[in-house]
């Protein structure tokens, strides 16, 4: 089993993924923009695209159950559904 102490990484908080960075067709890193507005390219053998839900995102809830048009959540604040938004620009 892989453990990420014995292995050198960095870890990136408050920091958002904006892209998927394709190359011959498959996700071969991301580029993340931090709270303080700094960009990172990061390059990877292999992209683990976890995201939540979208529960704090009203255009997303209206977009598939319009019928939750005001809802007001009880999700955190980050369920944007911002992972699902990036997969959906490369049809996945």
């Amino acid at each position: 089993m892989w453990n990420g102490r014995e292995r050198a990484r960095q870890n990136f908080w408050t920091t958002r993924a904006t892209e998927l960075i394709m190359k011959d067709g498959r996700v071969a890193g991301v580029k993340a923009t931090t709270k303080d507005g700094k960009v990172y390219t990061i390059d990877a053998k292999a992209v683990v695209l976890a995201t939540g839900g979208f529960g704090a995102n009203q255009d997303m809830l209206v977009k598939y159950q319009p019928k939750l048009k005001g809802y007001a959540t009880t999700n955190q604040p980050g369920a944007t559904g911002d992972g699902i938004i990036l997969a959906e620009h490369h049809d996945f």
